[in-house]
């Protein structure tokens, strides 16, 4: 993590991690991470969210998706906007992100070819 850490301030960001910790047995249950630009303006970036599959269901990811947002809000009130990628197919995280409130900006399409 330090070094994860130390290679976003090189690039003039901070990562911001919020985890959840099952309070029964201590597991990390789930993760989101948001990148924010150290001057606090432009955009941010919503990064890997995931939650563990015996946590799955339950609103975990949307829960900490908002705790980063409102964190992000006090923290760097000048940031315009958040921008984040999910996968077409990944029909939980796209109702993750759509409770949260996030809204599709753009499609784009991965190929491959092989040689």
């Amino acid at each position: 993590m330090r070094e994860r850490e130390a290679g976003q301030a090189a690039r003039g960001l901070l990562g911001h991690i919020i985890v959840a910790v099952h309070a029964a047995s201590g597991e990390v249950a789930g993760l989101t991470e948001l990148e924010v630009g150290l001057d606090g303006a432009g955009q941010a970036v919503q990064q890997d969210t995931a939650v563990l599959g015996a946590h799955r269901g339950l609103g975990l990811g949307v829960v900490m998706k908002v705790a980063n947002l409102a964190w992000l809000a006090g923290r760097y009130p000048g940031v315009e906007g958040v921008r984040t990628t999910t996968a077409a197919d990944n029909a939980p995280m796209l109702r993750v992100n759509a409770a949260v409130g996030f809204t599709v900006a753009r499609r784009t399409q991965n190929r491959q070819l092989a040689l």
